[in-house]
């Protein structure tokens, strides 16, 4: 298997939102027509500022991530394609993975059912990772 960046950097540029659902559909949606984007600033009992949101009557609780010290996020769309590898004594076939950029983003609003999300889920940890890679990389 292969995989294929197109970096064209002509990307809009959006704000990034991540809620605790899996919607079982991939096709285009005409959101603006059904859904109204709301939401609101709180402060925690702790302290903290968050953002709270509802989608469908369910309470969502989220806290910004910046991602942007020397790092950019992209929504891409996948596709995959064979391509013919051919030597000398054989023929073979090859799966190439293909990922377009369709916007950027350089902050995220992670958003968890009534409250904040944890710190050690999938998305909580993209700090710890940007940790990570900077230790390794200086």
């Amino acid at each position: 298997m292969s995989d294929v960046i197109n970096t064209s950097e002509d990307v809009p540029i959006m704000y990034g939102n991540i809620v605790p659902c899996h919607i079982q559909y991939n096709g285009a949606a005409n959101t603006k027509d059904y859904f109204t984007p709301s939401k609101k600033q709180d402060t925690l009992p702790t302290g903290e500022q968050v953002e709270v949101a509802y989608y469908r009557g369910c309470k969502l609780v989220g806290k910004n991530m910046n991602i942007s010290n020397d790092y950019s996020g992209y929504l891409i769309n996948k596709s995959e394609s064979l391509a013919r590898v051919e030597d000398e004594t054989s023929e073979d076939y090859l799966t190439v993975n293909t990922y377009t950029p369709v916007a950027k983003f350089e902050e995220i609003t992670v958003y968890g059912h009534d409250t904040v999300p944890e710190s050690t889920s999938q998305w909580g940890l993209i700090q710890e990772w940007k940790d990570i890679s900077e230790v390794i990389h200086s």
